[in-house]
């Protein structure tokens, strides 16, 4: 709510201008562009905070969502100690769990494969991928999947004047009823209940 008004380029660090410049040009090109990386932010006390971002343009729009998530801003010493006492030792395996972490992000308008697929796709057992994502992430894959698909649409219902179906259908939902129980359990309120760029929208 703080933020929701700003100017995006002011919310970025100078050491991400060069990085925001070029995704912007590569958006104004290809409007089905998408990426996921590393964005480093200004906090409202100026601090630095780098946080890992999907970014895509909105269908249909020249909107352009930013999903920002997940920080990880722990002492690479508890990283270390993690990683020593879990089952994710070898680099290939913490490996397949960013990987992981970066499709989701990139395909949160998709439904989530099984965890049986994800594991044949990123090729690691099926333990390690799922512990390995709890042990960096602290949550289950499927909940991380859930959690950002419901902050994306959040955002979008508030910044943009898509309809409240499209929205759903945008962030992997298969129907406006699924979407909607999902978001006020989530939530606590109705996707409607928010305020839109142009009130007079239809769900």
């Amino acid at each position: 709510d703080t933020i929701i008004n700003t100017d995006f380029a002011k919310l970025i660090a100078q050491q991400s201008k060069d990085i925001w410049n070029g995704i912007l040009d590569e958006l104004n090109k290809n409007s089905n562009y998408n990426t996921t990386l590393q964005l480093i932010f200004i906090t409202g006390d100026n601090h630095l905070l780098p946080s890992f971002c999907t970014i895509s343009r909105l269908l249909y729009s020249d909107e352009i969502i930013v999903s920002s998530v997940s920080t990880l801003l722990e002492d690479m010493r508890i990283i270390n100690e993690r990683l020593s006492g879990s089952k994710i030792r070898r680099q290939n395996e913490v490996t397949a769990v960013q990987n992981l972490h970066d499709y989701i992000l990139s395909h949160l308008d998709e439904p989530l494969p099984t965890l049986h697929f994800l594991t044949q796709m990123f090729v690691v057992e099926e333990h390690i991928l799922k512990n390995g994502f709890r042990t960096f992430f602290k949550t289950s894959v499927y909940n991380f999947y859930q959690e950002e698909r419901l902050k994306r649409a959040n955002l979008m219902i508030r910044q943009t004047s898509v309809s409240l179906k499209e929205i759903a259908y945008l962030n992997g939902f298969k129907g406006y009823l699924n979407f909607y129980k999902a978001f006020k359990k989530r939530f606590g309120y109705k996707p409607s209940d928010l305020s839109r760029p142009e009130e007079d929208l239809q769900p």
